[in-house]
């Protein structure tokens, strides 16, 4: 509902439901003798009506900003997991999630009888590209290796950076 809603709503449903015990007389069981006591329970009851309506949009406030910031969250742990588990220079797995990865593998023959393989290359003399490049020119020689080696792999096979 939107606030206007709430507002008109928290407005006419109290009014009539004072005016209706106002003209309601001696059949209801409240203290209404006098037109003064059926006066002060319609509004009390009206009151209580509006505050129930302004509690419910407030806690329909609260429910939308613990959505958004749900998502947010999700959204923050999704890129928590990505740094925890990819190289930040490559973007490929880093040194933890191979190993969690080769050993996922390693067990998968003993279930089903397949064999797996693991090639490591070292990609050398990094310290002569750093020293006469910088290390900016040094940084794209891995990214561009992994972003060649990708392109070329299949769906399941899987890449990464065993940094020391």
């Amino acid at each position: 509902m939107s606030v206007r809603r709430v507002v008109i709503g928290a407005v006419l449903l109290p009014c009539t439901v004072a005016a209706l015990i106002a003209f309601a007389g001696d059949r209801l069981s409240l203290p209404m003798a006098t037109w003064q006591q059926r006066l002060v329970c319609g509004l009390w009851f009206a009151l209580i009506l509006a505050r129930t309506t302004l509690l419910s949009l407030y806690g329909s406030r609260v429910r939308e900003e613990l959505a958004k910031r749900n998502v947010q969250l999700a959204i923050t742990f999704a890129k928590l997991d990505e740094l925890a588990s990819h190289d930040e220079l490559t973007g490929t797995l880093n040194r933890r999630s191979i190993m969690r990865r080769l050993e996922e593998e390693r067990e998968r023959p003993r279930r089903t009888g397949q064999s797996f393989g693991v090639a490591m290359l070292d990609i050398d003399h990094f310290k002569q590209v750093n020293d006469r490049l910088g290390h900016l020119a040094g940084d794209q020689v891995p990214r561009y290796f992994a972003q060649t080696v990708t392109e070329g792999m299949r769906g399941t096979d899987r890449l990464g950076r065993f940094a020391r």
